[in-house]
């Protein structure tokens, strides 16, 4: 396991596929940390599985990695998300 600090903050690194995954815990706990990465290595294996047998990846909205989005907090209401071309 990769677990590192950043100032306050954990992150995680580890390689899948030939493919380098960093993240940012977004915790101060090592333990929390730590968990979020074997969380992490489970949803890549599993990503894997899915993408070899041809099925589609499961994922919530909450899930997707939001690079190239940009929100908006408009208040009590709803967030507005625009894509970024």
């Amino acid at each position: 396991m990769s677990v590192y600090k950043r100032g306050d903050i954990y992150w995680v690194e580890f390689q899948h596929n030939g493919r380098q995954i960093r993240r940012s815990a977004r915790t101060e706990s090592k333990r929390e940390a730590q968990a979020y990465e074997r969380k992490l290595r489970e949803e890549a294996s599993a990503d894997s599985k899915a993408i070899e047998f041809g099925l589609p990846l499961k994922r919530t909205f909450g899930q997707a990695d939001l690079q190239g989005v940009e929100t908006e907090d408009i208040g009590d209401g709803p967030v507005e998300v625009r894509l970024l071309a």
